[in-house]
């Protein structure tokens, strides 16, 4: 059994005057919570290296879309003047992370299967959470320049939410065209998860954050239009109006939205091979690191389609969410992994423990071959991925905050008298910078 050592001093002020019971349980709290903290981060996420190299990485945006130049970018300055600068970054994006898990809850609440007609306000209060969600985490960076507490856990940090507001996306579409447990709603996760997998892809193999005319911020307005469209139109049925030939609107919002998909990895995959083609800097190493990561979400998305198409399988008909939420919060795992080992510099190891069971399922799914009913193994691989996702969230965190010496949640307190003008100054020449592009 492993000893508890004594955090508290039995001696000195502390301990004088307290009952030595009362001291040995104070003793034994702290030393719990020790052993706690130390057995839930003693799993290593990131190397020695990989966090010393955090300290020179540099983020390299491209220009942002048309939507973020030309008409919100004023408005996000406004919006983050109105938070208080006490405020950590990082909280702000928690906020923001948390108005996406309301929106859900409540669609969720309404359609449990994905399907069913919720009132109108249920669509418009999803939409204005959703909006709230899009503006602070805009700001986020903003806050972080303004107050001088950017770092490479904002990133991070801001990336690893966003992954998993695209499950909310996914399912979003799919509670608001009213299409339950068919291949429609895996396919409008699809064109939420896959997109996200993509760019950041492209964004770990070139070093630089490509933005085309469309965008994220587009796609998420989209979101919210659907939002508010549906709930003017009194509901879902909007979406089961015929066009021509048999095919209903929801049909043709898929289309439009795999054209999207489709563009998006395909022009990621010429950028990347024209990066490879053109740089003398990657090496054979780097290239192999590129191709293991969009083989394996690939070999990911065959093996997460034979899980819900099944014939023999009940589970996706019964209950849709549950497989789609595997399949979200893996693919949000994959990319987080990915941003760290980018920012890190660290080695992309293929095939995390987390995704081993998902073969297993899948077998399971198509031949039965584990004892019991096939839903209780469902249950549990989900449980499982929901661990170890908040495992590695956690130890990730506090990985980074211990060896640079900051604390995700607040900012830490400047000396005394230190000005901040600085940090103004350089959130000023930022929104310059911004406007000149934009005009450009």
């Amino acid at each position: 059994m492993t000893s508890v050592s004594p955090l508290i001093s039995t001696s000195g002020p502390l301990a004088a005057g307290v009952p030595s019971t009362e001291l040995d349980t104070l003793k034994l709290r702290s030393g719990l919570r020790h052993e706690l903290h130390s057995s839930i981060s003693r799993h290593r996420y990131i190397s020695d290296d990989g966090l010393a190299n955090l300290k020179q990485y540099k983020y390299h945006s491209g220009l942002s879309s048309f939507l973020d130049r030309v008409i919100l970018t004023p408005f996000w300055d406004w919006a983050v003047t109105l938070v208080p600068m006490w405020m950590a970054p990082n909280l702000l994006t928690t906020i923001s992370l948390s108005c996406g898990c309301m929106a859900y809850a409540l669609l969720a609440y309404f359609t449990p299967g994905l399907s069913g007609s919720p009132p109108p306000w249920v669509f418009y209060l999803a939409a204005i959470l959703m909006f709230f969600y899009q503006t602070l985490d805009a700001i986020d960076g903003k806050q972080a320049r303004r107050t001088g507490s950017s770092s490479p856990l904002g990133q991070l940090f801001d990336h690893g939410c966003d992954a998993i507001c695209a499950i909310f996306h996914g399912l979003f579409l799919g509670s608001t065209t009213s299409s339950g447990n068919t291949m429609l709603s895996l396919m409008l996760l699809y064109i939420a998860i896959v997109p996200f997998y993509v760019s950041n892809w492209e964004e770990a193999t070139t070093g630089f954050m490509r933005f085309g005319l469309i965008g994220v911020t587009e796609a998420q307005y989209v979101s919210m239009g659907v939002l508010v469209v549906t709930g003017l139109a009194g509901g879902p049925q909007l979406w089961d109006s015929h066009l021509i030939a048999g095919i209903t609107l929801k049909h043709l919002f898929l289309f439009l939205g795999s054209l999207g998909v489709v563009y998006q990895c395909v022009t990621s995959v010429l950028v990347v091979s024209k990066f490879f083609r053109t740089k003398p800097l990657p090496t054979k190493y780097a290239r192999d690191q590129s191709i293991i990561q969009i083989v394996e979400f690939t070999a990911f998305i065959l093996l997460s389609t034979a899980f819900v198409t099944s014939p023999s399988s009940n589970v996706y008909h019964d209950n849709p969410r549950l497989p789609l939420w595997i399949i979200g919060m893996l693919s949000s795992y994959q990319v987080s992994r990915l941003i760290i080992c980018h920012v890190t510099l660290d080695p992309y190891s293929p095939f995390w423990m987390i995704m081993w069971p998902l073969p297993i399922c899948v077998i399971n799914a198509w031949f039965h071959i584990l004892p019991g009913r096939e839903e209780l193994w469902v249950w549990l691989y989900c449980a499982f991925v929901a661990v170890m996702y908040v495992h590695f969230i956690y130890c990730s965190i506090n990985e980074i905050t211990t060896y640079l010496g900051i604390h995700c949640f607040h900012i830490k307190q400047r000396p005394r008298g230190q000005s901040i003008s600085g940090n103004v100054a350089l959130m000023q020449q930022q929104q310059s910078r911004e406007a000149a592009a934009a005009n450009k």
